[in-house]
This record gives structure tokens, sequence and C-alpha cells, in this order.
């Protein structure tokens, strides 16, 4: 980049373009119900490609997502599954906190939660909101979504939830 008047030259040949998740984390969190029985369920698991993630995360609607990140960009992700502890192995409140503090340790530029609960949802944002200050130094974003078939009313109101500077509330558009 070159303009008249300035004192300055800029090669531009090795920058990347800004895309979603380029050259950063994008990190993602939600139940993987028909992962394999070996797959490490205790840890973040990190994935470049849609073909390991499917080997280890099996079908689903979190590898879906995780497929849609791949195609607008991503580079690296990074997984933590929510795993059931109950006595019928159904998800409760706390799988999700330990879920989502899995992400303390870890470098991570954003969080993709595979849910549309307003509680889980609350979770992540406080975490988002805490690992971004300037103790932790740890700065995230979180991308959040709706269930479908809400009305734009219903979806107004919920977004006014996340309307914090971290926070991108995404909803399909109408047509």
């Amino acid at each position: 980049i070159s303009r008249p008047g300035a004192y300055s030259v800029v090669d531009t040949s090795e920058m990347i373009p800004l895309q979603i998740g380029a050259q950063k984390v994008l990190g993602f969190i939600g139940e993987a119900p028909t992962a394999p029985v070996d797959t490490d369920r205790t840890k973040v698991l990190f994935f470049n490609t849609p073909k390991t993630a499917r080997l280890a995360l099996g079908a689903g609607e979190l590898i879906n997502h995780m497929e849609d990140a791949w195609k607008h960009g991503a580079d690296l992700i990074a997984v933590s599954i929510v795993v059931g502890s109950g006595t019928q192995s159904a998800v409760q409140d706390t799988d999700w906190d330990t879920a989502i503090g899995r992400f303390e340790t870890e470098n991570v530029n954003g969080i993709i939660p595979v849910t549309t609960s307003g509680a889980v949802l609350t979770k992540i944002d406080t975490h988002i909101q805490t690992m971004s200050n300037v103790t932790q130094r740890k700065e995230r974003r979180g991308f959040y979504g709706h269930a479908t078939g809400l009305t734009a009313d219903a979806v107004a109101t919920a977004k006014t939830s996340f309307s914090t500077e971290r926070a991108v509330f995404a909803s399909p558009g109408v047509y």
C-alpha cells in the first residue's frame, strides 16, 4: 500500500484477509451423543479438518455447526463436549458448567454454544465476560443463536439478554 504524501510503505504480500475464524480458534460447546466410546470427553479437543472431527465426534448438530464454520473460513476449532453425569446420563445444568470450565485454560477467541437454552447462553456469556477482563487477559466473543420458529418480537426480546460488546446474536433473515 502506498499513498501519495505518506512516508511509509506496507508490504501486503503476507497479510491474511480477515474472515470468520481466520487465524483464530473457535470454541464449540455442545453434546455429541454419537461420538465413539474412545473419544476423550474430559478435555478440550482440537480439530482442523471436518474429517478428523467427524471421526471423533460422530454425526449430529455439533459437527454440522463446525462444518459450517469451516466453510466460512475457520482454521482451528476447539470442542468441549457436554457429558451427562446424572443417573440417566441426561445432561444436567452442572454438566454445562463443567464443559464451559474446560475453556478457562485454553486460548479460544470465540465460543459458539450448540444449544438454545437461555440459561446455558447466560452461563457462557458470564464466562466470556470473566475471561475477557484485564485480570484473565483471554479476550473472547460469544456467538449465539435461537430456536427456530420464533416471531420477530421473541427474537428481539431474546437479543436484549446478550447486548454486551462481546456478544453476537445471530438470526436467519426473513425474506
